[in-house]
């Protein structure tokens, strides 16, 4: 029984690469997002550039688009954290039984 519960499982090699592949693919939408944002005039109002080459713009596209890919990259770590939940059949996280009173003290 014991040797069942201590059983080892491998992860994959592969999970960090899946998490660089998210975090690069929502950079690419926050920047997309924003870029559309910025362009359609609704934002404009906000932050003051008339000329589309004026490095007001990129400094906007950048600044905007890194917080909006911090805030989608938390929901998404938020995500995986809720969805991977604890193993069940991890035998180190089981909860130690409650810890009996010594008997000596306990009779009296």
């Amino acid at each position: 029984m014991v040797k069942i519960a201590e059983r080892r499982t491998k992860r994959s090699p592969l999970v960090p690469v899946f998490g660089l592949v998210i975090a690069i693919g929502l950079a690419a939408i926050a920047i997309l997002v924003v870029t559309m944002l910025i362009d359609s005039g609704s934002v404009q109002q906000l932050l003051i550039f008339k000329d589309p080459a004026a490095p007001n713009r990129t400094l906007a596209i950048l600044g905007l688009g890194f917080v909006l890919w911090l805030a989608m990259l938390g929901i998404a770590y938020l995500l995986v954290a809720l969805l991977s939940g604890k193993d069940p059949d991890d035998a180190r996280r089981l909860e130690l039984p409650p810890r009996e009173v010594d008997r000596k003290k306990s009779r009296r």
